[in-house]
């Protein structure tokens, strides 16, 4: 059976795809209920995307539109991560400092909110400049601490605080450091 769509469908659990085919629907009249005469031999169908799913589940067609239809969901699913992340950073974040987009603002951001507590530097990072000491004691900190990872597993002299982070990535992070410190459940900004 040939579909051909007459609206977007909205392939979401629950949501209503409404179609227009070329023959009637098997097994389904004209006179049922939530199917309408569209136009001379076509009959215009509602039904809900499980129902579709059971009755056209064989057809080439109905893995095309499953795949399209997962597909849409996901990136609504994604859209919403990410609008639900950038308002949470920015209401938890200090007032006035934007989100780190580096790894060295992301440790120099971890450290300083939990107040610059000192830290054992037994060997400094090769990529930092020596001269750095806040630097090198806010990465040294928040890696001893969990909240970021070391940039090579293998080479513990090597951060690579230029490397971009993601606003996933300062999400993670800063939800670490608030349970390190016991925030987590208060109000974002303490």
């Amino acid at each position: 059976m040939k579909h051909m769509w007459k609206k977007s469908l909205a392939l979401l659990a629950g949501a209503v795809l409404t179609f227009t085919l070329a023959a009637p629907l098997p097994g389904v009249s004209a006179s049922a209920g939530g199917v309408s005469s569209a136009s001379a031999g076509e009959s215009t169908a509602e039904m809900s995307y499980r129902e579709y799913l059971a009755r056209y589940a064989g057809e080439p067609e109905a893995a095309a539109t499953i795949a399209v239809g997962g597909a849409a969901a996901g990136i609504v699913v994604w859209q919403g991560v990410n609008l639900g992340v950038d308002l949470y950073l920015a209401n938890a974040l200090p007032q006035g400092v934007p989100v780190p987009t580096d790894r060295r603002a992301l440790a120099l951001l971890l450290w300083e909110t939990a107040g610059k507590p000192e830290v054992a530097l037994p060997t400094l990072y090769g990529d930092i400049p020596a001269e750095e000491i806040e630097l090198q004691k806010a990465t040294h900190w928040a890696v001893q601490n969990g909240l970021m990872d070391a940039a090579d597993k293998k080479d513990a002299s090597f951060f690579d605080p230029d490397h971009y982070v993601t606003k996933m990535d300062v999400f993670g992070a800063w939800l670490r450091l608030k349970k390190l410190l016991g925030t987590i459940g208060t109000s974002p900004t303490q």
